[in-house]
């Protein structure tokens, strides 16, 4: 039916000689379609299933953005007051490189210049003490020691205390010596008592034999008896004496010998007691020392200064606050970048990564390969201020050795720069990639709320 009609819509053909006769617009309708426009719907059909095939055929990776900066695979070098100070000097500006031994800034040494003035003064007064006491000790007459105040202080004293021990000496010779005078008089007075006293038993005899001989009187007797015996008693009393003199001799021996034995002792004691102060003295003055050296802070090593404190000369620093942070140089760098928490379950460490400096647009000078490290496990907020903002995860990549020291010249890499690096978690299809959302937006619509 179809074709009954479009047969009888459309006029028979007309033969060719018939069209020399007939207008323009016939002869036009009369010739064949090209063969462009016949084929052009298989052409279309063509490309487009070749466009398919391709888009199933050729991948492409898929890669997750981030964010970062260089910095040093070592920790940074934190230069901070060991306590609060006041900050004098500050010599370095961030960027800066700086060599080891180089004053970076520097801190008021007043206090700890003061610490050490005092502990070292502490520490002279005892050697000079300690040289004293070991020369009285051994029985010299003075000592070598500095002269400063202190050593002059304890010549004197040395002296003086010189001087009262002779005195003292000199008083315990006197007394024995006094004691040694009354013993001898006494010793005289009894020798004459002995004497007197054989001539008084001699009497006493002669009286008795008188008495006996009825020549003479009882009471002549009884006085010559008397005689005898008070001269006995006085003779006893001087023995007595001369025996409670000895006795007198000998404590006074003993007391000069404990005097002299407890002046050793106490200078002893003393020296004993300079031996631990001097250790701790020394000590404290090595800490001292310490502070007030660390009041000109030095870079420990090569590096470049990452920060500095924002203070301005004169203001105070509290402990701990850092003055200035250096990065060591000829360090490995490594790219710390931020990663949201969505991305983190495609990554994996091992995954290559390019990076792009930002300080050198990557179309000039190229990007940087480099190999995913580590993710760490736990997260932080995009935002301080904001704690339900995106979480975020930091992850470490490592540079390429032989890429960074390709373009070292071209490319001055410094910890700090800014970056932004692709890290590949695998490959898709060009299919797979403009089907995904309209699979997913399937699969999250053709469901039940």
């Amino acid at each position: 039916m179809i074709r009954q009609l479009r047969a009888r819509q459309s006029p028979a053909p007309l033969p060719a000689e018939a069209l020399e006769f007939q207008n323009d617009l016939d002869a036009l309708l009369a010739e064949p379609v090209p063969l462009l426009l016949r084929i052009w719907p298989v052409l279309a059909g063509g490309l487009l299933l070749s466009l398919v095939i391709a888009a199933a055929v050729l991948r492409i990776d898929v890669v997750v953005t981030a964010s970062g900066r260089l910095m040093a695979d070592e920790p940074p070098v934190v230069l901070q007051p060991m306590g609060s100070a006041v900050l004098r000097e500050l010599h370095v500006k961030p960027g800066q490189s700086v060599t080891a031994g180089e004053v970076l800034a520097v801190l008021d040494s007043t206090f700890t210049a003061a610490d050490r003035e005092t502990l070292e003064a502490q520490q002279r007064a005892l050697l000079a003490r300690r040289a004293r006491l070991d020369a009285e000790l051994a029985g010299e007459t003075g000592f070598t020691a500095g002269a400063d105040a202190e050593a002059a202080l304890q010549k004197r004293l040395m002296a003086r205390r010189a001087d009262f021990l002779a005195a003292r000496r000199a008083a315990f010779d006197t007394d024995l010596r006094a004691l040694e005078a009354a013993r001898r008089a006494e010793e005289e007075t009894s020798a004459g008592l002995e004497a007197q006293l054989a001539l008084a038993r001699e009497v006493e005899g002669m009286r008795a034999k008188l008495l006996r001989d009825n020549v003479g009187s009882r009471l002549d007797l009884l006085l010559a008896e008397s005689a005898r015996l008070d001269t006995e008693q006085r003779l006893h009393d001087h023995r007595a004496r001369i025996e409670e003199l000895g006795h007198q001799q000998v404590s006074k021996r003993a007391e000069m010998d404990a005097f002299l034995r407890d002046w050793d002792r106490q200078s002893l004691e003393e020296l004993a007691a300079i031996g631990p102060e001097l250790e701790r003295i020394a000590e404290q003055l090595s800490k001292a020392a310490r502070l007030d050296a660390l009041t000109l802070l030095r870079a420990p090593r090569d590096g470049v200064v990452l920060e500095i404190a924002k203070r301005a000369p004169g203001s105070v620093v509290r402990e701990g606050d850092a003055v200035v942070t250096l990065v060591p140089s000829n360090v490995p760098l490594i790219a710390e970048i931020r990663l949201k928490s969505a991305d983190i379950g495609r990554l994996h460490a091992g995954d290559p990564a390019v990076l792009k400096i930002d300080s050198f647009p990557w179309r000039r000078y190229g990007s940087l390969p480099g190999t995913l490290r580590s993710i760490s496990r736990e997260s932080y907020p995009a935002s301080e201020t904001v704690p339900t903002s995106t979480a975020l995860h930091r992850g470490q990549i490592l540079l390429d050795p032989e890429a960074v020291a390709a373009h070292r010249d071209e490319m001055p890499l410094i910890p700090g720069m800014t970056l932004s690096a692709e890290v590949k978690t695998g490959e898709r299809t060009v299919l797979e990639f403009f089907l995904e959302p309209i699979l997913r937006g399937l699969r999250e619509s053709l469901r039940e709320p």
